[in-house]
C-alpha cells in the first residue's frame, strides 16, 4: 500500500508540473538525449481506426489525432503489458511514444506525407528546472529508473526535426501540444 502511495503522490506531482508549466508561461522544454531505436508493430485492425479518424492531413494535425488513439489504446503504469493483447494495455512512457510514433507512421506513410515520427528520449524542464532530478528525489530507491528520464515522439521532415509532441502530457492533462525544437 505504501508503494502505491508513494506512486500516486508522485504522479500527482509529475501532473501539477505539466500544468503549472503549460498555463503559466512555454518554459516547459524537452531536451533530447537520444532516440529509441525498436519499434512497434501496429496491428491492421488499429491502422484501419487510426486512418479512419484523420480529419486533417497538416502533420500538426496528424501528431495530436495519433496522441488521442494512443491513450485510447494504452493506460499508464509502471507495469507493463504485452502491447495490444488486451483493448487497452497498461504501458509506460516509453511505449507511449513508440506506438504514437508508429501510429503517426502509419498516417504519414498512408497519404504519401514527408514526415516521419521517432520515438526519442530525454530531459524536461520546467522554468529551466529539471524535473527528473526532482521526482529522482523524492520517489523510493527502487522506483528512480522511472523517473530519470522521458519519452516523447519526435515529428521530422527531410531529416530536420520540426516539433515533439509528448502523448504522457496528454493522457494526464488533456493538452496536445507540440513543443518546438
Amino acid at each position: 500500500m505504501k508503494r502505491k502511495t508513494i506512486i500516486l503522490i508522485t504522479l500527482l506531482c509529475l501532473i501539477a508540473i505539466f500544468v503549472i508549466g503549460n498555463f503559466i508561461s512555454h518554459t516547459f522544454e524537452f531536451e533530447k538525449t537520444g532516440e529509441r531505436i525498436n519499434s512497434v508493430e501496429i496491428p491492421d485492425s488499429i491502422k484501419t481506426i487510426v486512418l479512419k479518424d484523420i480529419y486533417s492531413l497538416n502533420p500538426t494535425s496528424i501528431s495530436r489525432h495519433c496522441a488521442k488513439v494512443t491513450c485510447d489504446l494504452l493506460d499508464f503504469s509502471f507495469d507493463q503489458d504485452v502491447l495490444f493483447e488486451k483493448p487497452v494495455s497498461k504501458a509506460h512512457c516509453g511505449n507511449y511514444a513508440k506506438v504514437c510514433a508508429a501510429l503517426c507512421n502509419v498516417v504519414f506513410d498512408y497519404h504519401n506525407i514527408d514526415a516521419e515520427a521517432i520515438p526519442v528520449v530525454g530531459r524536461v524542464t520546467v522554468h529551466g528546472i529539471d524535473i527528473h532530478e526532482i521526482l529522482t528525489s523524492i520517489v523510493p530507491k527502487e522506483q528512480e529508473h522511472n523517473f530519470i528520464n522521458h519519452d516523447v515522439v519526435e515529428i521530422r521532415s527531410k531529416g530536420e526535426t520540426l516539433w515533439f509532441i509528448d502523448p504522457i502530457e496528454r493522457e494526464f492533462t488533456g493538452l496536445e501540444r507540440v513543443y518546438s525544437k
